[in-house]
């Protein structure tokens, strides 16, 4: 109940009310006590023109002077007459129901003496006698001929008075006529004023909280069931019915906007219901897409990895056959390479057997005797070494062969590596290494090709030298044959035969040296046959470690797939 606003309201309301009660209370308490006192003062100039003619009455020399505003201005009279009856004083005190004094100025004291009063002392007797007192308020302004109004100390009372001064004829102050009322009757009218308004507050009060608070009940009251409303609305509760609906006030627009969250709240309801099903339903075909997406995914995937696969498995063949052909190279350089120093052998062997021949047609002055038996021999020598130069020409058609199937190799070769280089851009980025591989077995190929060109270029000249040669020892044998037939001329051509013996000499040089590079260029081919070896294993080796990534590769993207199925 004290979280109620109507009764935070009221008991605001209320402590509001009290105050300003209070607080007008205040100011109507002033504004009476001034009224009360203005009223006194005003009834003393009253009272005073009733001492003042009832003073007269008694008195016929007294003149009073009043104003058109009744104000008794002047009073003037000869002397102060007898007045220790006290008649006069007691039927002014009935009159004027107050105090009534009469003063006398007493020339010796500078003072002024009660000659008659009806202000009682505490003994219980008059006042008369006792003197006025230069320290009250009223002696300064009398003795000035002055008329003094307002509150004074009267025998340690407080009164509100009115000292009005007589004057003799002569214009001197020589009395006073006073009338007072004592001041507690005055704070008593005040008070009783005072407790009349208080009173009157406090009803007013009781009064105007008991309305209040049916009225605030009456306007504020809907407020505490439109807040129970409120709260089940908070709740998310809205089968209650919104109360109050049908006022014009802000009650109802306060129930009115109640009854719109109502209905507003059914339609989010009724919206997140819809979008509930909705988001199942996106789940469910997010959850299709993804594992479509997934299928699609591991069927390219498959597909790509296959294929690389695949061509990782033709290159390795490749790479295999590279490595073979690379050691059927190098097994038919080294034949080649053997023959090559045979046929060096030879022709070095021919060369000094002309040698000899050129030794023995120089001392065939001094042995024509055994000129057919050296003819004979000569004869012998010229078909063995026909037969040896036949061997270098077959030894020389042989090596165009192996160059010929070096080159073939070399082609090949380079074939095999644009074959790599084309699957290792399928590959990729994996494909890379693979790449840089297949691209220096195309340089050694294109490498071994120059040589085998060298190679056959060196043939062709081993091949004319061999036909000169040939051609040489054919010489030779018709020359040892004329010799054996014609014995009468040999001397006539010595000379002849000895040149033939020096250019056969020459020739058989040339063809050593023939024969000693055609070994050296052999060689250079074994030495590439065995680079492109070692270069098809590298090859062999870096498509099994791009095998083995493959597969490596092929397990991630499964792992993934069975993630992207699983969310």
């Amino acid at each position: 109940m004290k979280n109620s606003i109507v009764f935070k309201v009221t008991a605001a309301s209320v402590v509001i009310l009290i105050v300003g009660i209070m607080l007008l209370g205040g100011v109507i308490m002033q504004r009476v006590s001034q009224q009360v006192s203005d009223t006194s003062l005003q009834s003393q100039k009253l009272n005073l023109r009733v001492a003042a003619l009832i003073f007269q009455d008694q008195t016929p020399d007294l003149k009073v002077t009043i104003d058109k505003a009744g104000e008794t201005t002047r009073l003037v009279m000869p002397e102060i007459p007898d007045l220790s009856s006290h008649a006069m004083i007691d039927k002014i005190g009935t009159a004027t129901g107050e105090t009534a004094t009469v003063f006398q100025w007493v020339p010796d004291k500078k003072d002024f003496i009660r000659v008659s009063t009806n202000i009682i002392k505490p003994d219980g007797t008059r006042a008369v006698g006792t003197f006025l007192g230069n320290g009250s308020a009223a002696y300064g302004p009398v003795t000035s001929g002055k008329t003094f109004r307002g509150e004074a100390l009267i025998l340690g009372k407080e009164y509100v008075t009115q000292y009005t001064p007589i004057f003799n004829t002569a214009g001197v102050v020589q009395g006073i006529l006073y009338v007072g009322i004592e001041k507690a009757k005055v704070a008593a009218v005040s008070g009783s004023i005072g407790m009349r308004i208080i009173i009157a507050g406090i009803i007013v009060a009781i009064i105007a909280t008991i309305l209040l608070a049916i009225l605030l009940r009456r306007q504020l009251g809907p407020f505490h069931e439109l807040g129970e409303t409120i709260e089940q609305f908070v709740g998310r509760d809205f089968s209650a019915e919104v109360p109050h609906t049908n006022r014009n006030d802000e009650v109802g627009v306060i129930a009115k906007g109640l009854l719109r969250w109502r209905e507003a709240a059914q339609r989010i309801g009724e919206a997140e219901d819809a979008k509930r099903i909705a988001e199942g339903k996106a789940t469910g075909e997010r959850r299709d897409q993804r594992n479509v997406l997934a299928a699609e995914l591991d069927a390219s995937v498959g597909e790509i990895i296959a294929s690389v696969r695949q061509a990782t498995e033709g290159m390795m063949h490749s790479a295999r056959q590279m490595s073979q052909s690379a050691n059927h190279s190098i097994a038919q350089s080294n034949n080649v390479s053997n023959a090559a120093n045979d046929a060096a052998r030879n022709v070095q062997t021919v060369a000094a057997a002309t040698e000899e021949l050129s030794a023995s047609i120089n001392n065939i002055g001094g042995q024509v005797e055994e000129s057919t038996a050296i003819a004979t021999n000569a004869v012998n020598e010229a078909s063995r070494a026909n037969e040896m130069v036949s061997g270098l020409a077959v030894a020389a058609e042989r090596i165009g062969e192996v160059v010929s199937l070096i080159n073939e190799i070399a082609a090949q070769t380079n074939l095999l590596a644009l074959n790599a280089t084309i699957e290792a851009a399928r590959a990729g980025e994996a494909g890379k290494g693979f790449a840089v591989v297949a691209q220096e077995v195309k340089n050694l190929a294109n490498q071994t090709a120059k040589a085998t060109d060298e190679i056959a270029q060196q043939i062709g000249s081993i091949q004319n030298e061999t036909r000169m040669t040939v051609e040489a020892i054919e010489k030779v044998t018709r020359t040892i044959a004329s010799i054996s037939g014609i014995t009468d001329g040999i001397s006539s051509a010595v000379a002849e035969q000895n040149t033939a013996v020096n250019e056969i000499a020459s020739s058989a040089h040339s063809a050593s040296i023939g024969s000693t590079e055609v070994v050296d260029t052999i060689d250079a081919v074994l030495h590439a046959a065995s680079d492109g070896g070692t270069a098809a294993g590298e090859l062999e080796h870096s498509m099994s470690d791009l095998s083995a990534r493959i597969e490596t590769l092929q397990a991630k993207v499964g792992e993934f797939l069975g993630r992207l199925r699983a969310e």
